[in-house]
């Protein structure tokens, strides 16, 4: 294992500032990824100007994997320039999974048009409480798991035939805690037996569908792992995603500067952490005032490579299936001319938000 490739284990979010580091050790072979927030982009145009800036010089296919989190509704970090639809409440609520699939389809075909790779969606969760959980609201399908099942593969069929990657979160589910992991750890006290049969069946959906990225929930349950968060928790991605289910695609953490981990490990150790409990990319959003710069936290991660921290074989196979995404959904370049947003995707969104509006109040 060549410790020059770990830093393809990172999936980083970055100020505008830090547009020539990035793109620096994206030259080298030294990132895998990068993340895109409203700090880098709120329209269309800009996001395709950031996004034609990180292109290699005579390569025609990027070097970085460039996700963002495009669900719809309450959480959608490009809006300016873009269709806008119902979220996944809604759409769920509307109970048409082939609505769901074009509406994934339009909200790909645009993301691809910007030069992006992977959209962080669907929420495969299942609200448990009633109200929902504050973290949830909007964002889920609903609480039945299998007609939030249908919705999943139906927003991962759309999206991926159009293109663009999906990635089903937050494995194993985050339904069943009240409160928000972007402050502190949350636990699921579930027995182990619903988490499997019964969170887990949106997620199996979106296997089945041929999701192509997961990201793990920074939740603990001590029925799986009493000793770490899923993000973190070898037995949870080793055992549970790997073996149980047979996932093989890419697995992602949520952000690991989210409170829940970042209140009790740096985020250099913290993404040692992941890698060693067998995730592929560790996603560090970079969203703190303090915290390494990106050229540090790789040369971190290749320190550990080089010294036998992490495991150099489990390394090795993260590498390879990274590089495998990057091969198979990472060619998409930015077309910033193209229409949009696409007027037949406007038409569409109009009908939806005329059809959800006149829902009577509850």
């Amino acid at each position: 294992m060549d410790a020059s490739q770990a830093g393809q284990l990172l999936m980083v979010g970055f100020a505008t500032q830090e547009l020539d580091e990035v793109k620096s050790l994206a030259t080298q072979g030294r990132l895998g990824g990068v993340i895109l927030f409203q700090r880098n982009a709120t329209s269309a145009k800009e996001a395709a100007d950031i996004t034609k800036s990180l292109l290699l010089p005579g390569k025609q296919r990027p070097s970085l994997i460039v996700a963002v989190d495009q669900e719809q509704g309450r959480v959608c970090r490009i809006r300016e320039g873009m269709t806008l639809f119902p979220g996944p409440s809604q759409l769920g609520l509307l109970n048409r999974p082939a609505t769901t699939r074009r509406v994934a389809r339009w909200v790909a075909l645009e993301l691809a048009l910007l030069g992006v790779h992977l959209n962080l969606a669907p929420v495969a969760d299942l609200p448990e409480t009633v109200p929902w959980p504050p973290i949830l609201e909007g964002r889920a399908f609903g609480r039945d798991p299998f007609n939030a099942a249908r919705h999943v593969a139906a927003w991962v069929r759309g999206s991926q035939r159009a293109g663009v990657a999906s990635c089903a979160k937050h494995f194993p589910g985050h339904g069943s805690v009240p409160g928000d992991t972007h402050r502190e750890i949350q636990e699921d006290h579930s027995e182990r037996e619903k988490i499997l049969r019964r969170h887990l069946v949106p997620f199996r959906a979106a296997f089945e569908a041929g999701v192509a990225c997961v990201m793990l929930s920074h939740v603990l349950y001590p029925a799986l792992d009493p000793s770490a968060p899923a993000s973190l928790s070898g037995p949870v991605v080793k055992g549970l995603l790997r073996v149980r289910t047979g996932f093989q695609g890419l697995v992602l953490t949520d952000d690991l500067d989210m409170g829940a981990v970042a209140c009790r490990l740096s985020t250099s150790d913290a993404v040692l952490e992941a890698i060693c409990a067998g995730v592929d990319m560790a996603l560090v959003g970079r969203n703190m005032s303090t915290g390494p710069s990106i050229t540090s936290l790789v040369e971190e991660v290749e320190k550990a490579v080089r010294g036998r921290h992490v495991p150099p074989k489990q390394v090795g196979e993260s590498v390879r299936r990274v590089m495998a995404f990057k091969a198979l959904w990472a060619s998409g370049v930015p077309r910033p001319g193209s229409q949009i947003p696409c007027k037949a995707a406007a038409r569409l969104a109009g009908r939806l938000f005329r059809e959800v509006s006149s829902w009577p109040m509850s």
